[in-house]
């Protein structure tokens, strides 16, 4: 219990750094004047190098034995990465140039992040109950949300009014410069947690060759096949989002800030729940219909660039893609042994590192090659935006591999069945934000369902 706790706290300090430092690099590169293929660049290949530097750390955990030990020395290591970013405006000045040393500095802080996945996934595993893991991470996620939603509008609102005092690169040395203080906090967290010695055995180990190999046979290797293609088709419209919103919408420090919070508020209200339907149902239903929500939601991007339409798309973006990323995450934990979880979770890791690179790259292409109209456009305003069709393609091919690729993996718990419609009334009624998004499928559902027992009575 008091490693729990000490998680939960230690989740929250990270979070806050996600919140003021991650969710505002993107921003940080457009104003050190990026081009869109840099930003690209910026969103994959420094993910891609934390994916390849997880293999290494599994050989290290073998040795030392001490999974807290190596969390603690990465996470405070991490931390140091946050000064040299913050210092990048006054050391290279505000040109492209200085972006190149931006994806040098992010690579570094995610090799130091891929060393920490693996083994902070095999510690948590071992500390929490198997019948209690989704509503665990469920209400770990909750907080996590809540921090980042508080620090992504603390670190909005700072570089707002800085900017106003002609003062952005200031601004953005003060949230990275807090980053750095909350990694260090969550260094401490980490060093409350319990310390059960890593166990193996040689039978334990496997090659990422063997990984490969085994992907046709393999219920866990297939679940990072579907997984990993679908976030390259995440991935060739990820980047471009924030670009669209700050440079063709010509969005405020404040109205980014508020469409970013609003996804993370939809996360908020909704994620401990999905905890309990994983618990309930498993990871791999939950993960199927989320999967099609993830799918849709970059299409709704084409109706429209109001603020008030944006933040609906936003909410609904969040409620999907956090019982999606919970269910992966548990999945990972009910499909893998103990002792093969940290090797399994760096070939993951390195397989949708890969896939995502791709994906972007092919972004990036897309973004400067695209042309317009929008398909949409003689119905519904929006701005001429090569993103736009960017967003498009995205979904497309979202929808192409949920249809195509869902079916290839199965759940490996025992769990009670429920059909899609029971799902979707009981997603309807665990928060009032879901209620809002799924209420009217519920409606129709119900009045089809009335209207078919109506004619059953007359005949």
């Amino acid at each position: 219990d008091q490693s729990l706790r000490a998680s939960l706290r230690e989740g929250m300090a990270s979070a806050a750094m996600l919140g003021a430092g991650e969710s505002y690099l993107n921003a940080f590169a457009i104003f050190l004047q990026g081009t869109a293929m840099q930003i690209g660049v910026l969103g994959t290949v420094p993910q891609l190098c934390g994916a390849l530097s997880q293999i290494g750390i599994v050989g290290v955990m073998e040795r030392v034995r001490s999974c807290r030990l190596v969390l603690v020395v990465l996470s405070v290591l991490q931390s140091m990465f946050w000064l040299l970013i913050a210092a990048i405006p006054w050391a290279c000045g505000v040109r492209s140039s200085a972006v190149t040393v931006l994806i040098l500095a992010v690579s570094g802080y995610h090799i130091v992040n891929g060393l920490i996945a693996p083994v902070w996934n095999s510690l948590i595993g071992d500390l929490v109950p198997v019948n209690v893991r989704g509503s665990f991470f469920g209400k770990r996620g909750k907080l996590v949300s809540l921090m980042t939603f508080i620090s992504m509008f603390a670190a909005g609102q700072t570089l707002e009014l800085f900017k106003s005092w002609s003062s952005t690169a200031l601004g953005f040395f003060i949230i990275f410069a807090a980053s750095f203080a909350v990694r260090v906090w969550s260094a401490y967290f980490l060093s409350k947690h319990a310390d059960p010695s890593y166990r193996f055995s040689p039978g334990d180990r496997f090659t990422f060759a063997d990984f490969l190999r085994r992907m046709p046979y393999s219920n866990f290797a297939r679940f990072v096949l579907f997984i990993s293609l679908l976030n390259l088709a995440v991935w060739l419209a990820a980047p471009y989002f924030s670009v669209y919103m700050l440079r063709d919408l010509g969005l405020s420090y404040t109205a980014f800030t508020f469409l970013g919070v609003t996804q993370i508020l939809a996360q908020i209200l909704t994620l401990q729940n999905w905890g309990f339907l994983v618990d309930r149902f498993g990871s791999k239903r939950i993960l199927s219909f989320c999967a099609k929500g993830v799918s849709v939601v970059p299409l709704f991007w084409l109706f429209g660039s109001q603020i008030w339409y944006l933040s609906l798309v936003q909410a609904l973006s969040g409620v999907v893609w956090a019982g999606y990323n919970l269910a992966i995450q548990t999945f990972l934990f009910d499909a893998v042994s103990p002792p093969k979880r940290a090797r399994c979770v760096a070939y993951q890791a390195t397989v949708n590192g890969v896939f995502v690179l791709i994906g972007s790259l092919l972004g990036a292409y897309l973004a400067t090659h695209l042309e317009n109209p929008i398909p949409f456009e003689n119905w519904f305003w929006v701005p001429q935006s090569n993103y736009l069709m960017v967003f498009m393609v995205s979904g497309c091919v979202r929808a192409l591999v949920t249809m195509g690729l869902l079916r290839i993996f199965r759940e490996v718990r025992a769990v009670e069945e429920v059909k899609r419609r029971e799902l979707i009334f009981r997603i309807a009624h665990v928060r009032p934000l879901a209620g809002l998004i799924f209420r009217p499928l519920t409606l129709i559902q119900g009045a089809v369902r009335r209207n078919r027992e109506g004619h059953a009575e007359e005949e």
